[in-house]
């Protein structure tokens, strides 16, 4: 049996997605490609042209989504075509690295009380010049915490209270990832809860392991969903958040109070109190900042069209003093991985609009 399956979502990137192919087709693990598809007709026929371009690659292109499809129904419709037992989703627009997948693998088929495993995260800024060749912005990586306690409410309270980055692109066992996005099509179907359920039940139901090893390879991509979609605070502007967070709430309760010996009313005080820790770290109420209060009142009574445009050209601006500050240590050829950035480095600069 194939060792893991990588899922790639995709969505009229056809661009995106033959560069991600064009990384791993000389990766020799053992590792099979879902490619999830939503994309325009049109863009469907050019992926299908793309996937044709990387025959020693084991693919499964899922082509008969809706463009107006929510991203949640396709995550969890696309796993249920996964054969192999561990499995992990990767954007078109990003790269895991297929050999620290494995290692984590190998971990996970060696420790029954973990559910998850991952490493750092590396994230790059692609910048395009006019006339001259791309430049690529290379960010320190990410660390993140392995959750160890051997009780579920100590693992969710730290999780969420700390949360900083999903565990959706991690190495899961098929079978919980499985279940966790059938749950998140219920109670979380927006981006944001969306992306908080299923990393607070991989907490809930097992230890996360997170390997001092580069993992995966993220861009910050201006126009993705990750920087375009709604906050929780535009939740709360518009209204809608307290809904949203019933049902986030009563669904973690329930899986809670199965893994623990907590009862429903228990199970919810702690993921409030951890909320609250997490909504006070992120999404401060008080602000010192006289120009920071008056700033958020004039958002308030903004129209979304230009209260879009001003988080758009914030994200731009925080954008421009980006430090390239990672280039030195994956150009070293003594670098253990100096191979596999090399190869995402050439597929960043060389691949072509189709």
């Amino acid at each position: 049996m194939t060792k893991f399956t990588i899922i790639i979502p995709t969505y009229n990137r056809p661009n995106y997605l033959k560069r991600t192919l064009g990384y791993y087709k000389e990766c020799k693990d053992d590792f099979e490609i879902i490619i999830a598809d939503s994309s325009s007709d049109e863009n469907k026929k050019k992926n299908k042209e793309v996937i044709s371009l990387f025959p020693s690659l084991k693919i499964l292109h899922l082509n008969n989504y809706l463009e107006s499809i929510n991203p949640w129904y396709k995550f969890a419709d696309a796993i249920n075509f996964v054969k192999s037992k561990y499995c992990l989703f990767c954007s078109d627009d990003d790269f895991v690295i297929p050999k620290t997948v494995s290692f984590c693998t190998d971990f996970l088929e060696n420790n029954s009380n973990f559910i998850t495993a991952h490493g750092h995260y590396i994230m790059f800024y692609l910048k395009k010049k006019r006339g001259r060749n791309k430049k690529i912005y290379w960010l320190s990586e990410y660390s993140l915490e392995s959750l160890t306690n051997s009780q579920a409410e100590l693992r969710l309270k730290e999780h969420l209270s700390d949360y900083s980055l999903p565990t959706f692109s991690a190495v899961h066992r098929t079978y919980f990832l499985k279940m966790a996005l059938e749950e998140t099509t219920k109670y979380a179907r927006d981006n944001r809860f969306g992306e908080l359920l299923p990393s607070m039940l991989a907490s809930i139901y097992g230890k996360i392991k997170c390997f001092d090893l580069p993992y995966a390879v993220q861009e910050i991509n201006i126009n993705s969903t990750g920087t375009t979609t709604e906050t929780l605070e535009d939740f709360i502007k518009k209204g809608t958040y307290e809904e949203k967070y019933r049902k986030f709430r009563n669904c973690l309760s329930v899986h809670l109070s199965k893994n623990s010996k907590l009862d429903r009313e228990k199970s919810e005080k702690i993921i409030d109190s951890a909320m609250n820790d997490y909504l006070g770290k992120n999404y401060p109420e008080n602000s010192k900042s006289f120009l920071t209060k008056k700033m958020k009142d004039i958002l308030k009574i903004l129209p979304p069209e230009a209260y879009n445009i001003i988080k758009s050209l914030y994200i731009r601006s925080k954008l421009s003093k980006l430090k390239d500050n990672f280039s030195i240590l994956i150009n070293s050829p003594s670098f253990e991985y100096y191979e596999d950035f090399r190869k995402i480095q050439d597929c960043l600069i060389s691949y072509n609009k189709i």
